[in-house]
């Protein structure tokens, strides 16, 4: 499976499967784990967990990871929006070929 399709499926299943103890799952083992959990904002981290003093949000990460060791895990949301994102450039980059590739066939046409 290329890339650009396992992102749309991860997408697809977060969406699809929303309520069914992903955020619970990643609490529990970042809670046993002592593990940093990576959300999508700072807002999200409050809402979520409530104190729980190992967290990030993505605008974080490259100051609140520096130079750690420990595990880490991301929030579902999360992952869902880097997907989702990622999968989108994807298909916009192969659009822009696409077009490219158009435009030079018909200027050699030319």
């Amino acid at each position: 499976m290329e890339i650009k399709n396992i992102l749309k499926f991860f997408v697809d299943y977060y969406n699809e499967s929303r309520g069914r103890g992903h955020t619970s799952a990643m609490l529990y083992g970042a809670l046993s784990k002592g593990a940093t959990i990576i959300f999508s904002s700072k807002e999200m981290s409050k809402a979520i967990t409530h104190g729980y003093p190992n967290v990030l949000s993505l605008s974080d990460i490259d100051i609140g990871l520096k130079g750690a060791k420990k595990a880490i895990v991301f929030d579902n949301y999360t992952l869902q929006i880097i997907f989702s994102q990622a999968y989108n450039k994807i298909d916009l980059l192969e659009k822009e070929i696409e077009n490219l590739k158009l435009q030079r066939k018909e200027q050699k046409g030319k």
